[in-house]
């Protein structure tokens, strides 16, 4: 699969928008890639600075922090 379409998928998982089989193949995705997991971190700081909060390691998926 091409790098750009898990760029999608990991948008969609950190959306919550996948079926728990395909958020499963991301979680391990995600296990092996640092590009992705740079991006669900990216979306997730995001997240936080739009909702006033700071980014930092709390509140980030728990695939990340293993």
């Amino acid at each position: 699969m091409r790098h750009g379409a898990w760029h999608k998928r990991v948008t969609a998982y950190h959306e919550q928008h996948l079926a728990p089989a395909e958020r499963q193949r991301v979680e391990a995705h995600l296990q092996a890639c640092a590009a992705c997991r740079r991006v669900l971190v990216s979306l997730q700081e995001t997240d936080q600075l739009l909702r006033g909060g700071r980014p930092g390691v709390e509140g980030l998926s728990p695939v990340l922090s293993s």
